[in-house]
């Protein structure tokens, strides 16, 4: 098990996970096409050229449909284990967030003034928050959307399995499913999710068609399905309760998760987070095809030799596949 990375420069928070190819590296550059890839495919001809949209249509973005491998989504959970955050202080770069955020801190911070039961929740919760809070508000926040996308939906955020399964960097804050349940209650924060749930749905639209042209164009690149590989799926998760700074990205078994937090100001550099978003995707079309080419990638191992003094995490200079992966995906 490798700990997570935040990357400054892309925004992204990557978890890893053994035998999980979700990294980050900084420095390398692989160019995965020929410069003659375009003419290549131009000159395919007017029945090539159909062939690959149609594969490209085969998989638009859903909204949360289970049939689909590629879906936008929000989740109450999320929202909850957020929100929870915000009402114990966690507050970077909230004067750059949407107004939504600011909106919903209000109205819990109303809910509270009128309900000594729910002050008291609030300030047990508050006490465990804080008492299992890092020096890193980036590692924090990637701590608490590892547990959401882990815990089953309200009211009473069990986990969805085994302890043993748990993503690593959850683990230590396990236990903050038991008291956000009774702050969840006490602080009526399903009537404030419902409240919003309009300004969510707007969100979701507003990404819609950005994120369905990524895939469509990322797809007609590299000559890939992006439901060619049965049972594996790739959420975008919006929130609005993060930092608008961050993405949080990370893939358990076959499932690949990003969590976007975006920016109001349009005028603000990539405010949907698109590059992040399409880095995870990369991962999601590229990682099976790593795996499934283990053998033949591992005899270019001793380029591991080049790298042992290199600036890098130890993951890529002691694994071969994972070092190839992320410069196709860079």
């Amino acid at each position: 098990i490798f700990p997570e990375v935040y990357n400054p420069l892309l925004g992204l928070t990557l978890c890893w996970q053994a035998l999980k190819l979700n990294y980050v590296l900084r420095l390398c550059r692989v160019a995965i096409l020929r410069e003659g890839f375009l003419r290549h495919f131009l000159g395919c001809g007017l029945r090539g050229l159909m062939v690959a949209a149609v594969l490209g249509l085969l998989a638009p973005v859903c909204l949360a449909d289970n049939s689909n491998p590629i879906t936008l989504d929000t989740s109450e959970t999320l929202f909850a284990v957020l929100t929870a955050m915000n009402t114990c202080g966690y507050n970077v770069d909230l004067n750059i967030s949407d107004a939504q955020r600011l909106n919903i801190r209000a109205e819990v911070e109303r809910n509270l003034k009128n309900s000594e039961e729910a002050q008291a929740t609030m300030s047990a919760m508050c006490e465990w928050y804080l008492a299992h809070r890092g020096k890193d508000p980036a590692h924090d926040l990637s701590q608490y959307v590892s547990l959401a996308l882990y815990l089953q939906g309200p009211p009473h955020f069990l986990p969805r399995g085994k302890e043993d399964d748990m993503p690593p960097d959850a683990m230590p804050i396990a236990a903050f499913g038991a008291v956000l349940e009774r702050f969840y209650d006490k602080a009526g924060l399903h009537a404030i999710w419902e409240r919003h749930r309009a300004n969510y749905a707007a969100l979701v639209e507003r990404y819609h068609v950005p994120l369905a042209k990524m895939v469509f164009d990322t797809d007609i690149y590299l000559k890939m399905q992006s439901g060619g590989y049965l049972g594996r799926t790739f959420t975008v998760y919006l929130d609005f309760m993060g930092d608008p700074n961050l993405a949080n990205a990370r893939n358990y078994g076959s499932d690949y998760d990003i969590v976007v937090f975006p920016s109001p100001d349009p005028s603000s550099t990539d405010p949907l987070k698109m590059p992040q978003i399409r880095h995870a995707y990369l991962h999601y079309l590229l990682d099976p095809l790593a795996e499934k080419h283990f053998s033949s990638i591992k005899r270019i191992e001793p380029l591991l030799q080049s790298v042992k003094r290199a600036p890098l995490e130890e993951g890529f200079k002691t694994d071969i596949s994972l070092l190839v992966t992320e410069c196709l995906v860079r």
